[in-house]
């Protein structure tokens, strides 16, 4: 894939405007999350083809159609990394560390080894069941934690929006994997679409291998954007009876909708020992 993108694909990416060949450039970047100072994005685009994605509110969908990745990642990473104290790194901001390119060019991997050799450990999140691969970096890591985010019961309607992932069955598993193996799990139920995500039996599938469970709604800002053109062609084809409350749930966070899942979440709350964090 070619190393040139008009900026406007690149949306909500601070990298925008990198030469990501350039060692003047840094790799490891400011985190926003209050609990870390710093994280990493091996990558910027994703190849998961999610076609709700925030990025897709550009004209271009360069974010899908081009993934871009550092030039000598593993010394760059290593140069600044040797300047600090050794501290957990955040992976999985901008983009997803384990999207389908990583299987080739192991950007992520490289990088975890960096991570491990200078006694830094990592939190990473992904859609990609392709992270247990690194198990044996991750185990020896203090305080590691690995998140995987799902958002779908039906795997059909995964199929048609998330078209790049691997299916929720191989992110279960992959999440039992890893807290089999003794490294600290959580998930994403992410993005919740109103009448159509089954929260309980998402969480029912979940439960014994995760810490705990983030919930968050489906983000869309304006109608005219091209995430929420897609999502709606969907549901107005397959679930015509569903479009209009589903439009207006996804619109108003105060719509019934979401008041009774908050209502159902407090309740699953008290009787489960999974920490669930309830975002709309």
């Amino acid at each position: 894939m070619g190393e040139n993108s008009d900026s406007d694909s690149w949306l909500g990416d601070p990298r925008l405007d990198y030469d990501l060949g350039s060692k003047a450039q840094p790799v490891l970047l400011p985190c926003s999350l209050p609990e870390y100072e710093y994280q990493l994005d091996p990558y910027m685009g994703c190849g998961h083809q999610c076609l709700y994605c925030y990025a897709l509110c550009s004209q271009n969908g360069g974010w899908m159609n081009e993934v871009r990745s550092y030039k000598n990642l593993s010394e760059r990473f290593a140069d600044q990394v040797s300047q600090l104290d050794p501290q957990p790194i955040y992976m999985g901001w901008y983009s997803d560390p384990y999207q389908p390119i990583e299987a080739e060019r192991c950007q992520t991997r490289e990088s975890l080894q960096v991570l491990l050799d200078a006694g830094f450990s990592a939190c990473i999140l992904t859609k990609s069941d392709l992270v247990v691969r690194d198990i044996d970096l991750l185990l020896p890591m203090p305080e590691v934690s690995v998140g995987i985010s799902l958002g779908f019961s039906d795997d059909s309607l995964r199929c048609l929006l998330e078209l790049g992932t691997p299916p929720n069955h191989s992110r279960v598993t992959a999440l039992q994997t890893l807290k089999e193996a003794g490294i600290g799990t959580y998930a994403l139920v992410c993005p919740i679409l109103p009448f159509l995500t089954d929260i309980p039996m998402l969480l029912e599938s979940l439960h014994g291998y995760v810490d705990s469970v983030w919930l968050y709604p489906i983000s869309i800002q304006q109608e005219a954007g091209r995430n929420w053109q897609n999502i709606w062609g969907v549901v107005n084809e397959r679930y015509p009876d569903l479009a209009t409350n589903f439009k207006a749930a996804v619109f108003n966070l105060n719509h019934e909708y979401w008041q009774k899942q908050r209502t159902l979440m407090k309740k699953w709350a008290k009787e489960s020992d999974v920490e669930l964090l309830v975002n709309f």
